[in-house]
């Protein structure tokens, strides 16, 4: 099993945010492989109303219920996930 800091960013989450394609392309791709790389652009932090901590959180914990997948690893806005 590779170390995650070898991964290459398999997802990347952007302006559009949290959609359902989205959460179906990491409970698939977690299907294929036992860890992924999702990163959190720049832009899905523009909404001004939460901090970038928050979104993080808020978003890994929608990721994880809804493409049941635990979260192994998050370092600034990268996150390494696996199935459960």
């Amino acid at each position: 099993m590779k170390e995650s800091s070898q991964l290459k960013t398999e997802i990347r989450i952007g302006k559009k945010g949290l959609t359902e394609t989205v959460i179906k392309e990491i409970s698939a791709r977690t299907k294929k492989k036992s860890l992924i790389k999702v990163k959190f652009l720049k832009s899905f932090f523009y909404n001004p109303d939460i901090s970038k901590k928050e979104t993080i959180k808020e978003a890994l914990k929608i990721i994880s219920e809804k493409a049941n997948v635990k979260v192994l690893e998050t370092l600034g806005s990268t996150s390494v996930l696996s199935k459960k």
